[in-house]
């Protein structure tokens, strides 16, 4: 069997038996191409860059009439969270006696079943204007409240205070999207669309970083909480590595899984491994958490996010 049926190049190239018809061919020097073979590869390329320049065209007009819309009708940015909300104590009172309070505890709970029913609240009020969260990331995710509240418009609660595995934040006044969703109007939660994507795209547009991964402290989130693969990410390409590591066993677990028992029909994995369309390369800041529970709508209709201990930089694609 000829081995030069098999080439990627177009079929009117492909249906030949002659190499010298297949490709400009050097033997001793001399090259040797039909005028036809060049001619077919010419159209190819051409041809192949113009769709490629049509869909940049199309994509590009396409993403600038989303983000018009977007942010013709996002909710309007509250002001910034005034100065008498600082935090500040008796010298005998301490913030971990009133985060173990009887009456934090149940507001923590109550919280809790409002963010993910079933989930164990870490964070809980302890004073009229501030919420402590114990355990996470705390100096990451104050590093990341910073680096928003200096560097966009998104609307996050201000670190008071942080310490070593604990986070005292002005507390926001108003309830989760996981709650109050089904009780607002198309057109409120078509806005409450356009508002995120204004938010991710002023995430996408800060300073990137070399590096995948955190500002600071360890690489966190759902994705990564496997401790038998090695997810510390010097570069893209070991990012990249990982998650084709990380897609190819999931891939291998659904089949296992459909090979003993069909009926389960379990879900496939989030990632596709060795998908040749994802972009390792360019970096950005992400959120890497967004779901209802870490959005809050204040009183005034100003939608805030927080919970920004898994944010770090990775991948464009990610926040998907």
């Amino acid at each position: 069997m000829n081995a030069w049926n098999y080439t990627h190049l177009p079929s009117t190239i492909i249906r030949s038996e002659r190499p010298e018809d297949l490709l400009p061919f050097s033997v001793s020097g001399r090259v040797i191409a039909s005028d036809n073979s060049l001619t077919a590869l010419e159209d190819y390329v051409s041809r192949k860059e113009c769709i490629s320049l049509l869909r940049f065209v199309v994509t590009f007009v396409g993403t600038c009439i989303l983000d018009t819309v977007a942010r013709l009708f996002a909710l309007p940015a509250p002001n910034r969270l005034s100065a008498d909300q600082e935090f500040s104590l008796p010298p005998e009172v301490t913030a971990y006696s009133l985060y173990t309070s009887q009456s934090a505890v149940e507001w923590g709970r109550e919280w809790a079943s409002f963010v993910q029913p079933g989930a164990i609240g870490t964070v809980r009020k302890i004073t009229e204007h501030h919420a402590m969260k114990l355990g996470g990331e705390p100096q990451q995710e104050m590093q990341a409240i910073d680096l928003i509240s200096s560097s966009t418009e998104i609307p996050v609660p201000k670190a008071a205070i942080v310490q070593t595995n604990a986070l005292i934040l002005t507390l926001i006044p108003g309830v989760p999207l996981s709650r109050c969703w089904d009780k607002l109007g198309p057109f409120v939660q078509f806005r409450i669309f356009c508002t995120l994507r204004t938010y991710i795209r002023q995430l996408s547009n800060l300073p990137t970083s070399e590096k995948p991964g955190p500002m600071v402290g360890l690489v966190r989130g759902a994705l990564f909480e496997h401790e038998d693969i090695y997810n510390v990410f010097p570069t893209w390409m070991r990012f990249q590595c990982w998650c084709e590591a990380l897609g190819s066993r999931g891939w291998n677990v659904i089949a296992r899984l459909a090979k003993q028992e069909p009926s389960l029909n379990p879900v496939k994995p989030l990632l596709v491994p060795f998908s040749s369309k994802l972009d390792y390369r360019r970096l950005v800041f992400t959120r890497g958490d967004i779901h209802p529970g870490n959005l809050i709508l204040d009183i005034d209709g100003h939608l805030w996010m927080i919970d920004w201990d898994d944010s770090g930089y990775y991948s464009i694609w990610f926040e998907a």
